[in-house]
């Protein structure tokens, strides 16, 4: 009987390795390559031909979204799960649209890792339990959320956010004090409901299709 092909994508080698020794803990399951770089993988996925690839979310110079949308198109067969240390739920129509089959923490235990993978492996789509009981929503609220929009001022700022730039920088490009860029930026995180930089970047890009 012939093994089940697993990447993994991750840059932190801790938590590469570390899954690693667990999911071959399993015989049925050989992890064939490790990818800290997203540039390797279209090749490591012709090469080996993975049933299954758990990648981290946040990984440089490609997102766990875009990454997910690029190993589907390469092979559609393939399973996904996009792991990391934040929560992924309000993200998880986003993910579930480009073919990711489940969500995981890293804090997850070795056991919950083994269940989702073998639940996954039989074509089953796992999400927590909390993105269960997000999904029954308030209609009132959601409709709510869709009249706040963002100005082209705040677009434009959050486009910045988006391409890295300090408050500092954003202020400069505006011609305004760097106190000011940060009232800006904290009207914006208001707006889109976030408290985090990386939240209101995810936030943007998914509301906005940026």
């Amino acid at each position: 009987m012939s093994k089940i092909n697993i990447i993994i994508v991750d840059d932190h080698p801790a938590i590469a390795y570390g899954t690693k020794m667990i999911l071959e803990q399993n015989l049925d399951y050989q992890v064939v390559d490790v990818i800290s770089d997203v540039a390797h993988v279209p090749n490591a996925i012709l090469h080996y031909h993975p049933q299954l690839m758990l990648i981290d979310m946040h990984m440089p110079g490609m997102n766990g979204r875009e990454l997910a949308k690029v190993i589907k198109t390469i092979s559609p067969r393939t399973q996904v799960i996009i792991f990391s240390g934040f929560d992924l739920t309000p993200m998880w129509n986003q993910l579930n649209q480009v073919g990711v089959s489940g969500i995981m923490s890293k804090n997850a235990t070795p056991r919950q890792i083994m269940r989702m993978v073998e639940a996954i492996l039989e074509g089953e789509t796992v999400i927590p339990i909390s993105l269960m009981k997000n999904l029954v929503y308030n209609q009132q609220v959601t409709e709510l959320l869709q009249t706040i929009e963002l100005s082209a001022r705040e677009m434009e700022i959050m486009d910045m956010v988006c391409d890295g730039l300090t408050n500092q920088q954003i202020a400069k490009h505006l011609i305004v004090s760097t106190r000011s860029a940060e009232n800006y930026i904290s009207k914006i995180y208001e707006k889109l409901g976030v408290r985090t930089r990386l939240e209101a970047i995810e936030t943007y890009r998914t509301r906005y299709n940026q």
